[in-house]
């Protein structure tokens, strides 16, 4: 059986984890972080990090070096630009500036992103109430039940003008990813059957061309919906219209 022994004072730890805890802060070790008595800072993490994972700055080639105990202090001041140019780092921004906020990359681009969004959560209140993040707020209109606030929009103006509408029943076998799943529609009117979505996956699109006779409501097509039933009710329409 493998022991996990400190190297600096003999100690023998339970596992590979314990044992590096220890030999960061034993007496022995010429190189011991001091404990501070308090929740450990930023910096302190870091250091802690550098020192058990024993990687890793980056110098100005781009390749990944060692960092020993007596640069650990040079590691917390420059972190991962450790010798890189002004000109390198600004390039690194640019590069990854669209990659992990999620902003487009022009100007209409971004402005049809938020417009999207803002008609998503239109009306969407489930972060006041709980911890549960859906697409919409669901509820009964009418004795039909809606799954989001797009739902409900379409469903009111329906019943407002005497269309036809009513929850689909239908259960259609559906091919994906060599698998058969049950595809059930949302609506059936007198357009005929109905699929509101407002996010596009892989998913949704091969339903789409397994079932291209159902009709599918995107944001373009769901925006007159909404502003009717927002005109009408207001932009918290769901608090007022749910039974």
């Amino acid at each position: 059986m493998e022991e996990f022994i400190c190297k600096y004072c003999g100690r023998v730890c339970k596992n590979i984890y314990s044992l590096r805890s220890h030999e960061v802060f034993c007496k022995n070790n010429p190189n011991r972080i001091e404990p501070t008595g308090h929740r450990w800072t930023k910096d302190e993490r870091k250091k802690i990090k550098a020192w058990n994972k024993g990687k890793t700055a980056v110098n100005k080639n781009g390749v990944k070096r060692y960092i020993s105990p007596p640069e650990l202090d040079e590691y917390i001041k420059d972190g991962w630009n450790v010798g890189i140019s002004d000109e390198e780092r600004e390039a690194y921004v640019e590069k990854i500036k669209y990659k992990h906020v999620g902003r487009a990359k022009d100007e209409e681009l971004e402005r049809l992103r938020k417009e999207r969004i803002s008609l998503k959560m239109l009306g969407n209140k489930n972060w006041e109430k709980n911890k549960t993040r859906g697409n919409g707020k669901r509820g009964w209109y009418k004795g039909i039940y809606c799954d989001s606030s797009w739902e409900l929009a379409y469903v009111v103006f329906h019943v407002e003008h005497n269309l036809p509408i009513k929850r689909s029943t239908l259960r259609l076998p559906f091919v994906w990813e060599g698998k058969t799943h049950t595809y059930i529609p949302d609506f059936e009117t007198n357009e005929g059957i109905i699929e509101i979505k407002g996010r596009k996956t892989k998913k949704s699109l091969e339903k789409q061309n397994q079932y291209p006779h159902i009709k599918v409501i995107d944001i373009d097509g769901i925006k007159p919906y909404l502003e009717y039933v927002i005109t009408k009710y207001g932009i918290n329409f769901i608090e007022v219209l749910y039974d």
